[in-house]
């Protein structure tokens, strides 16, 4: 889906709203509106996460979801309740392994309704104005 975003910046009536910065890497960064697109990384089987593989409206699967997250400050937060614990174990009897318990209270949360939306039946097709 990136890939069409990005053609779609050579189209007159898009090209506005999507730029290419650089991230605090030093990376190439496509952003929309000032808000940073992101690929999701492939799962441990190697599949796409986002594929083109999701139910269609007319039938079919032949479409994707694009999620919008803002992540500014009373939108959605991470919260936690107390400090990380952290506790050693000892080395396992059969083999050369330590074994630490890590413990740690923690949660996201939605402050604001228009924090996270889900933008469902997109096509695998240009991306217009």
């Amino acid at each position: 889906m990136r890939r069409l975003i990005t053609a779609a910046q050579r189209t007159v009536g898009v090209a506005g709203t999507i730029q290419f910065t650089t991230d605090a890497f030093g990376r190439r960064a496509t952003t929309y509106n000032d808000l940073p697109i992101v690929v999701p990384y492939e799962d441990n089987g190697g599949t796409e996460m986002l594929a083109f593989d999701e139910a269609a409206a007319g039938g079919g699967t032949a479409s994707t979801s694009i999620y919008v997250v803002n992540m500014s400050p009373g939108f959605l937060s991470g919260i936690q309740n107390g400090a990380m614990e952290v506790r050693d174990l000892g080395e396992l009897q059969g083999s050369p392994v330590f074994r630490t318990r890590v413990e740690w209270l923690m949660s996201i949360v939605l402050e604001h309704p228009r924090a996270a939306a889900r933008l469902r039946g997109i096509t695998n097709a240009a991306v217009t104005a």
